[in-house]
């Protein structure tokens, strides 16, 4: 069994020199038309990962994002490329499917929509940020595990900003209604 040590208030997994970095955190939870969060743009991480808990949505509803420009503090609205793949398990079967954008105007994060359950939020997500703090085209990823109104739904995705910028925050918001979620953290992966 491999050692895990806690080293300057980061984990070190495995014995490495690498370790997690908490950036940002709310507790608290909200009812938000976008959830906007600040990315590091520190180069000393490898990437970021946003683990967002307990979320659904005021309208059953797909979820997306954009990046921001830390040059000029807007968002791109275009130039977005990115795929979904589904798994659902119904009362009565199981089915795949795929979907995405190309050249969208923004990252597509769901696309078998989400409740509208507020009392139990059944959806988490955690969410990869690579080449944000340099000036390469941003890269992200996600996997969702939760639930729409047919059934139990895991979701991964991965997607590519045509834009070598940048990039210091970003913004999740539902196709209709709103975004509610219970808490979140966006942690720093730092390079070994």
């Amino acid at each position: 069994m491999a050692l895990t040590k806690i080293l300057d208030g980061g984990t070190d997994f495995g014995g490495s020199t690498s370790s997690t970095v908490l950036i940002s955190s709310d507790s608290t939870g909200a009812t938000t038309s976008a959830l906007e969060i600040d990315l590091s743009t520190s180069t000393d991480f490898a990437y970021q990962m946003l683990v967002l808990r307990g979320f659904d949505s005021s309208s059953a509803a797909d979820m997306y994002m954009q990046l921001r420009k830390d040059s000029n503090d807007t968002y791109l609205t275009d130039s977005y490329l990115s795929i979904i793949g589904s798994h659902i398990m119904t009362s009565s079967s199981a089915s795949s499917s795929q979907n995405g954008l190309w050249n969208g105007s923004y990252f597509r994060m769901v696309h078998n929509n989400v409740t509208t359950d507020g009392a139990h939020q059944l959806n988490d997500m955690k969410i990869y940020f690579f080449n944000t703090a340099t000036d390469k085209k941003a890269v992200v990823g996600a996997d969702r595990f939760g639930q729409n109104a047919s059934g139990v739904v895991r979701e991964h995705m991965a997607g590519k900003s045509g834009y070598a910028d940048v990039n210091d925050r970003f913004k999740l918001y539902m196709a209709s209604g709103n975004l509610v979620y219970d808490e979140y953290s966006l942690y720093g992966i730092k390079k070994a």
